[in-house]
């Protein structure tokens, strides 16, 4: 597993993919763009709308909580520190996705590249 810092590079090329699948399995959500996906089953905290829904895991998730939402966004803008990722969407929604160090969170796949954090 990588830590979030250390990819910076990677993290700033998510500015302005627009997400055009978001998907939904028993342990991961994929927001998936042209040049690749964002794939995660850990933590994270999606605001929009006035409301935050937060959560320790993926799994059981009941429904999108407004994730389906981020279809047809662009990532406006992204923020890291060494327990997470933040990306805004152009509908002003943000997700924060937090890094675990036991086990794989979340994973960014653009292009040939792919790190799992």
């Amino acid at each position: 597993m990588k830590k979030i810092l250390e990819n910076e590079g990677l993290i700033k090329k998510l500015l302005n993919c627009k997400i055009f699948q978001v998907s939904f399995s028993l342990n991961t959500i994929v927001f998936s763009f042209d040049e690749g996906y964002i794939q995660f089953s850990g933590g994270f905290e999606f605001r929009s709308n006035g409301k935050i829904f937060t959560f320790e895991e993926v799994y059981p998730l009941k429904d999108d909580n407004g994730l389906i939402s981020v279809l047809e966004n662009e990532i406006s803008r992204v923020a890291i520190d060494q327990s997470s990722l933040l990306l805004v969407f152009s509908s002003n929604s943000e997700l924060v996705l937090f890094a675990n160090e036991q086990y794989e969170s979340f994973e960014i796949v653009f292009g040939a590249e792919r790190v799992v954090f």
